[in-house]
């Protein structure tokens, strides 16, 4: 499937013009890594359900195009680029999403999977976003969504694991940040 089309099917069919607007702008070249062939999927409360890149490989709009957009494009542009293959590019445009005023339901899928990724600095991040969620949109997401919380939930302590498990000990205490946004959040 081309570059575009995986990407139009990562939002919901209502903001497909938009969505367009953003992508024309984008460098976008065909996926080379095998990686990016995966995918995830989220159900939206209306039914729809997203495909979600697992990472991209393309290089970043500039700040000035970024302006161009309007809000809701910007919006969509932050999305896309939480799912780069660079972790700084990653949690810049997850900074960017915090500057908005509220997070829209298709936006929740791309904050919970930031959590399974192993960067603490990026956890820390979307944390600030995750306290704008209208906690109603954050709920009816996870019901519908609990495999896909579980497998995010699943690679978090897997990363704690691996990486964390000596500095903060305690499975699921307060210490570690991953734990305290599923505790408070999901």
């Amino acid at each position: 499937m081309k570059t575009k089309k995986r990407l139009m099917n990562a939002f919901p069919k209502v903001l497909r013009q938009d969505v367009k607007v953003v992508i024309d702008q984008m460098d976008i070249k065909w996926f080379q890594n095998e990686l990016s062939n995966m995918s995830f999927s989220a159900l939206l409360e209306n039914g729809e359900v997203l495909t979600i890149p697992e990472r991209i490989y393309f290089n970043e709009v500039s700040e000035e195009t970024y302006r161009q957009f309007a809000p809701l494009q910007q919006s969509i542009l932050c999305c896309i680029y939480s799912r780069h293959h660079d972790g700084f590019v990653r949690e810049k445009y997850i900074m960017k999403l915090d500057n908005l005023l509220q997070v829209e339901d298709w936006m929740i899928p791309y904050l919970i999977k930031f959590l399974g990724e192993g960067v603490i600095e990026l956890l820390y991040s979307v944390n600030q976003v995750f306290e704008k969620i209208d906690k109603n949109k954050l709920n009816a997401f996870t019901s519908q969504n609990e495999a896909f919380v579980q497998k995010v939930e699943s690679q978090m302590i897997s990363y704690w694991n691996e990486y964390y498990r000596e500095e903060f000990p305690s499975l699921w205490g307060d210490e570690y940040i991953g734990f305290r946004i599923f505790k408070m959040y999901l």
